[in-house]
């Protein structure tokens, strides 16, 4: 999802409960609206690619043992499942980008408070311009600032990045 680009956010992806393929690539279809949706639509999309995950209790999932020499085949399906789990940003109405920007702005001020600084937040329309893929966990991850998950789990306690999903269409 844009601006999940947190390291929580990569290590869980994805829902949409019975949703077709059809569906799913229809440029209107506005994406899933729920982690849990983004979740199902994931599963389902590695399922169809013949790849078993199991959903785990705290909403995420997990493929099980995954042979070495089959690594680059599941990451190639993976690859390819996690844009229709993703929610499309240019679905948004105005309304909804300010209201994620506005949620990732207070993180970034808690953030602030915890002696981070942030010098190339973006602005509102620069934000949606980036098509909402910017967030303060993912720049404090791209600058170096924040290297290590313990760290990062340790911030996402006191400082919690929402995730954003579109109003159901």
């Amino acid at each position: 999802m844009p601006a999940l680009a947190t390291a929580a956010s990569m290590l869980v992806l994805a829902g949409c409960s019975g949703a077709d393929s059809a569906e799913l690539d229809s440029e209107e279809w506005p994406g899933p609206t729920s982690r849990e949706e983004s979740d199902q639509i994931f599963m389902d999309c590695l399922a169809e690619m013949g790849w078993e995950v199991e959903q785990m209790p705290d909403g995420g999932f997990t493929p099980g043992e995954i042979p070495p020499e089959q690594g680059d085949a599941y990451s190639e399906a993976t690859a390819e499942c996690s844009p229709l789990a993703l929610p499309r940003p240019e679905n948004f109405t105005q309304d909804e980008w300010q209201e994620w920007y506005e949620s990732l702005m207070e993180t970034t001020r808690c953030l602030e408070e915890e002696g981070y600084s942030f010098p190339d937040k973006p602005t509102v329309q620069q934000f949606i311009d980036g098509q909402g893929e910017w967030s303060p966990y993912g720049d404090l991850w791209d600058s170096g600032t924040v290297t290590g998950i313990g760290e990062t789990e340790l911030l996402y306690e006191i400082c919690p990045e929402q995730e954003f999903w579109p109003s159901p269409r």
